[in-house]
């Protein structure tokens, strides 16, 4: 992980210093830089609102200079969500889940993991235990999906599986309290 960020920290760099000077070093227009700086300013513009309809056109405004950043699809899914549009909140995040793109957070077990409260919320357990598990699949020492997959397995009525995930949950939690000491 500390790698990519790493790669893309460099990419970054070159990125910004490659942009306006072509191979001779004579000025120049970049096409790519520009739709790298124009997203970096939608993403500043994000950080610096909290009303939601806008946070939601500079998202779409992001997917439309480019489709392959999945964390403009992850931010989306959030604010739908937030605003109860369960159906379009799980679409994005399928959306990020699908989206290869390794220079951005979040990791794919927070997406699933997310999906899965989206889904718990709709009363679709089956689903959210699948998001759950994939998440866990992923990283078995994720206590969020565990905890998730536990209120969905009892809401459900599988009361032993619920039982065994919160054991996790709770050994989870005392390792990451020991190791912090």
């Amino acid at each position: 992980m500390r790698l990519q960020i790493l790669n893309a920290i460099v990419l970054l760099i070159f990125v910004f210093s490659c942009e306006g000077v072509d191979t001779n070093g004579n000025e120049s227009k970049s096409e790519g830089g520009s739709d790298l700086n124009s997203t970096a300013k939608l993403y500043e513009d994000i950080k610096k609102t909290t009303d939601d309809n806008l946070r939601l056109s500079l998202y779409n405004k992001i997917i439309e200079i480019d489709p392959q950043d999945s964390y403009a699809y992850y931010g989306r899914a959030a604010i739908y969500k937030k605003l109860g549009q369960y159906d379009n909140a799980i679409q994005d995040f399928r959306l990020s889940i699908r989206v290869d793109d390794p220079n951005h957070p979040p990791t794919k077990q927070e997406i699933y993991c997310d999906r899965g409260d989206v889904n718990a919320i709709l009363g679709k357990h089956y689903n959210a235990i699948e998001d759950y598990s994939a998440a866990i699949a992923i990283d078995p020492k994720f206590s969020r999906a565990y905890q998730g997959r536990a209120d969905s397995y009892l809401k459900l009525g599988k009361h032993e599986e619920a039982a065994r995930d919160q054991q996790t949950v709770k050994a989870l939690l005392s390792d990451t309290v020991l190791s912090k000491q």
